[in-house]
């Protein structure tokens, strides 16, 4: 019986010890981060990461309408009868003034947009706080360009030696230019966070000057990379698996270097305050 006993063990033994590498199977819904070091997941997460961000109170890529229809608000450009985070309420002015010269002050509660926004404008509101989907997902589009860029060196990309470094310069100027972006929307606020960590923050708030120019520091980045790319095949190739296809239609395309760059001084042009 002892035998037979030791015997089972050791067999057992063997089965689990052998089997050990196939029963180390990944959560395919929780990828870690060698996940991005494959060519098709750097490529994934770089385009996701920017067009696909979600927040705890937004589904993917809901940043591209829902935060610029509130400034489509703000601007008086579109009216909304919903009160989800105060839509009804942040585009009323403070008053209209008719061809006349006749002033209508607005009768909403409370009577002015600003001290509705400074109402609002408090962490504990989070969704219920119309600013805080822009912040929440610009800090987020920040935070995947960081972490594209910090696993970018580990990254098995095809090709010869000089498709690996375009394709490893076109991502480079990818993240530095929507790093740049970022910034470029927070900075409106009084204050913010500068963070080049990966799902790290801090409490360094700096004012918005010091944003601007963060802003700009990642756009000379992004340019300083585009200098030295010509639109060839391996160029092309590369910004458009970055690019959705839905934006590769009609007037959208692929950017060629010099046109990546018109667009940057585009953006700089809404930062000069």
């Amino acid at each position: 019986m002892k035998k037979i006993t030791a015997s089972l063990f050791i067999i057992l033994f063997y089965v689990l010890t052998s089997c050990q590498d196939q029963l180390d199977i990944k959560n395919p819904n929780a990828p870690q981060f060698s996940n991005l070091e494959s060519e098709t997941g750097i490529f994934n997460f770089a385009m996701g990461g920017v067009y696909a961000t979600p927040t705890k109170y937004s589904g993917p890529g809901l940043q591209w309408n829902f935060v610029y229809s509130l400034h489509e608000l703000m601007g008086d450009l579109i009216g909304a009868e919903f009160a989800n985070s105060g839509s009804n309420q942040i585009g009323c002015p403070d008053l209209v003034v008719l061809d006349n010269g006749t002033q209508v002050l607005s009768p909403q509660a409370p009577p002015k947009q600003k001290d509705f926004i400074r109402q609002r404008n408090l962490n504990q509101n989070e969704g219920n706080n119309p600013l805080f989907y822009e912040w929440a997902i610009m800090y987020s589009i920040n935070n995947s360009c960081n972490m594209t860029l910090s696993v970018l060196d580990e990254v098995l990309f095809s090709g010869d030696e000089a498709d690996i470094l375009t394709k490893k310069e076109v991502i480079k100027a990818w993240c530095y230019f929507w790093k740049g972006f970022a910034y470029s929307k927070l900075a409106p606020s009084i204050s913010g966070i500068i963070n080049d960590e990966v799902l790290k923050t801090n409490s360094l708030y700096v004012t918005k000057e010091a944003i601007l120019l963060e802003a700009e520091k990642n756009f000379a980045l992004s340019e300083s990379i585009l200098n030295g790319l010509t639109a060839d095949a391996t160029y092309s190739e590369t910004l458009g698996k970055l690019i959705p296809n839905i934006c590769q239609v009609g007037k959208g395309g692929i950017l060629t270097p010099d046109m990546w760059r018109r667009n940057i001084n585009t953006l700089r042009a809404r930062n000069i305050w």
